[in-house]
């Protein structure tokens, strides 16, 4: 499992993610952008995933769905909704990866520029206004992203290390990344 946090500040959004995979003994080895929990998708959105791999992989290793954009309002949530999920939908259930109530075991975050879309299991899609905390220990999170004294890594940091704290699916080292530079930083 993963945490993956989101917070935004101005006209940048920061996100943060652990590391944790079922090689964690080898993580150090395999730390790359094509197995980061945070990924770099066209027209420079951002999408962090948590959950089931099998079915997030069918999400994140398709950067067909967010070539077009339009380039006059940017990814919004009605995009996404009638672009991207019902393809995303139709993947998964041609794989038989939903359950019986139609659900898939995943949470998505959706960045660009300023924006944060968080796609839930069952694929209704909510804009966050300000910060958010996706997968294992998420909600341990939440206290750190709302403390303004801290700066921002302070924030998504002590948000990440309180979940691998006290939730043995999480741990370090940890990815960061902005919309405004669109580059990994590791911190161990």
């Amino acid at each position: 499992m993963t945490v993956v946090v989101a917070v935004r500040q101005g006209n940048t959004v920061f996100m943060g993610a652990d590391t944790q995979s079922t090689f964690d003994p080898f993580k150090e080895n395999y730390l790359s952008e094509q197995n980061l929990k945070i990924r770099k998708m066209p027209n420079d959105v951002l999408v962090a995933e948590s959950g089931r791999s099998s079915v997030t992989q069918e999400m994140v290793f398709r950067p067909e769905f967010f070539e077009n954009i339009p380039k006059d309002t940017g990814l919004t949530k009605k995009y996404i909704v009638q672009e991207i999920i019902p393809k995303y939908k139709k993947i998964l259930k041609k794989a038989d990866a939903l359950d019986e109530k139609g659900k898939g075991e995943f949470s998505f975050l959706f960045v660009w520029k300023d924006r944060i879309f968080k796609v839930h299991d069952d694929f209704c899609v909510s804009k966050i206004n300000n910060y958010v905390s996706i997968g294992s220990g998420s909600d341990l999170a939440y206290p750190f992203l709302d403390d303004t004294k801290l700066s921002m890594q302070e924030r998504l940091m002590s948000g990440m290390k309180m979940a691998e704290k006290f939730d043995q699916a999480v741990s370090g080292p940890f990815v960061f990344i902005d919309t405004k530079d669109m580059q990994y930083k590791i911190v161990h």
